[in-house]
């Protein structure tokens, strides 16, 4: 694996992990996979953004692969899960990790 993809990797584990555990709810992915790279639970307000970061997301992807592009999957992707739903929750997820709030310790 190439060093710059190290990140994205792990994204897309994490983004399996939540689906494996919170299951379809997207409330209650959103909710654990703060809790898993922040350890406290999304405000109102972060919940909210997230949710239509996700509807966005979603349909940017929809346009990409109708165009024939790869998409980043989680690396567990559960029976019922659309595929592109499921990489907006990757790209989430890598942004999570990527966030000033993961990196540095108050």
């Amino acid at each position: 694996m190439k060093q710059g993809n190290l990140t994205l990797d792990w994204a897309r584990r994490l983004a399996g992990r939540v689906l494996e555990t919170a299951g379809k709810d997207q409330s209650a992915q959103i909710d654990r996979a703060y809790r898993l790279t922040y350890s406290r639970a999304p405000d109102a307000w972060e919940k909210d953004t997230v949710s239509s970061f996700l509807h966005k997301q979603k349909g940017l992807i929809t346009e990409r692969v109708a165009k024939g592009e790869k998409l980043a999957l989680p690396w567990l992707l559960p029976e019922g899960v659309e595929p592109a739903y499921a990489a907006a929750l990757v790209d989430f997820c890598h942004m999570l990790l990527n966030s000033n709030e993961f990196v540095y310790r108050n």
